[in-house]
């Protein structure tokens, strides 16, 4: 089975339910979302499920855990900031302003006005019950497609294996490439700029792919039989 972004989502839920009846069922997941199954699920699929995530995607890093960090930390850079939002918004937009350092726009945490460490504290109060909320990564193994820079500008790609723990410990990652990296036409660029890179391959799945590590168990050995 394969699909991209919510279709691979269900993809790799569909191949969950039909290893039972198909053991040789096995997934490609290219862009899924990230917050799909548990860790011991995640593990137990590893024989059967891969992904492939690509640059800074946002799809493959969304969790409910992960949009609570993402949001902590607007709500924490907004108690430092020490510009209102008006003055922010055309620092942006200002070629002249873009290139601020922390040190000119936010305050140091300990330096935080009384007003403003009130709303935080208060809030920071009410977040604890999501911190003790069970975290959901992608599922099986990853690979993750990287961009390589020259001069700041992305000129090639590679492939790489990564934990999906990895990937959920990221985090949303704020950048102009956030959506882009979704897009199948990226997805395909990165797939052929990897492919040309001159590393190794797996000849069972093109040469866009590195090849499978030995820490991972193949589809005799999977603890999947043994998960509820």
């Amino acid at each position: 089975l394969s699909g991209h972004s919510l279709g691979a989502g269900v993809a790799a839920l569909m191949t969950l339910r039909l290893k039972d009846r198909f053991p040789s069922a096995k997934c490609w997941a290219f862009c899924p979302p990230g917050g799909l199954m548990s860790a011991n699920l995640s593990h137990a699929a590893q024989g059967f499920v891969n992904c492939v995530v690509v640059g800074k995607d946002i799809v493959a890093r969304l969790s409910v855990v992960n949009i609570g960090r993402l949001i902590d930390e607007l709500v924490t850079g907004l108690a430092m900031c020490k510009h209102n939002k008006n003055d922010m918004l055309l620092r942006k937009m200002s070629t002249f302003w873009r290139h601020d350092r922390a040190d000119q726009l936010f305050h140091d945490y300990v330096a935080i006005p009384d007003e403003a460490l009130e709303v935080l504290e208060q809030y920071n109060q009410g977040i604890e019950a999501r911190n003790r909320m069970l975290e959901l990564i992608l599922p099986g193994k990853v690979v993750f497609l990287r961009p390589r820079k020259t001069n700041n500008t992305r000129s090639s790609w590679d492939a790489v294996w990564m934990a999906p723990e990895e990937i959920a410990k990221e985090g949303i990652i704020i950048s102009p490439h956030l959506l882009d990296d979704h897009y199948t036409i990226t997805l395909e660029a990165a797939l052929r700029g990897a492919q040309f890179h001159g590393g190794p391959f797996d000849e069972n799945h093109a040469a866009y792919f590195p090849p499978r590590p030995e820490s991972f168990p193949d589809e005799a050995s999977s603890p999947f039989n043994s998960v509820v």
